[in-house]
């Protein structure tokens, strides 16, 4: 199986990405039975419009697996994305300067695709060893958003499965104490547990995970 795994660059304010340095480090991980295929995408639309190209070429000829990892400052841990909404409406432009209100990702899809991983199951994975993490309703309108939407778009009629995961700020790249962040072995162990779950388990476990708000 391949495995398609890919992070983000900075954007905005940010001079760093913790989902870069994911994917530096994930270079070195190895699973038997699946080809990690690490991806680091500029923060564009064109960026992840041309990812989901290639993600869906990918799917014509092998069996893929698809996890996209972002950056969410102001999350308490680790979010695993269980819906992507057919929308952009940024707030900041992307690192092209293109700045897209109210805009369809892909005029005239369906309104939302949700995720085609395991999301109740790492969910648990991450709880039993003590990593905070939780299902998240909503990945923002941003590109985070859009390539969830896009990568579930293009591989949908061969099957493959895929879905997206939001990272907090980490401690070595924020100085703000009044941002919430998570120590990064604990980002990387978290990421490694996700990607394995979702190999080995293409079913999710009916699981508490929702929000009341």
């Amino acid at each position: 199986m391949k495995v398609h795994i890919s992070g983000f660059g900075p954007f905005g304010k940010e001079k760093t990405n913790p989902t870069a340095r994911l994917i530096e480090d994930l270079d070195s991980y190895r699973i038997d039975g699946a080809s990690l295929q690490l991806h680091l995408l500029p923060v564009t639309v064109q960026g992840i419009h041309d990812y989901a190209k290639l993600l869906y070429e990918e799917s014509l000829d092998d069996e893929i697996l698809v996890i996209a990892f972002g950056l969410a400052g102001g999350r308490k841990g680790m979010a695993i994305e269980r819906v992507a909404i057919n929308c952009f409406d940024f707030s900041i432009p992307d690192n092209d300067g293109k700045k897209l209100i109210d805009t369809p990702i892909v005029p005239g899809g369906p309104d939302a695709y949700f995720s085609g991983l395991p999301i109740k199951r790492i969910q648990a994975f991450w709880q039993r060893t003590g990593i905070a993490g939780y299902v998240s309703n909503t990945a923002g309108t941003y590109l985070c958003n859009g390539l969830f939407y896009l990568l579930r778009h293009y591989t949908r009629a061969s099957g493959a499965r895929g879905g997206f995961i939001h990272v907090p700020y980490t401690g070595d790249i924020i100085t703000d104490s009044s941002e919430p962040t998570m120590s990064y072995a604990d980002v990387l162990s978290a990421a490694k547990m996700a990607i394995e779950v979702a190999i080995q388990y293409p079913d999710d476990e009916v699981l508490p995970g929702g929000a009341i708000c």
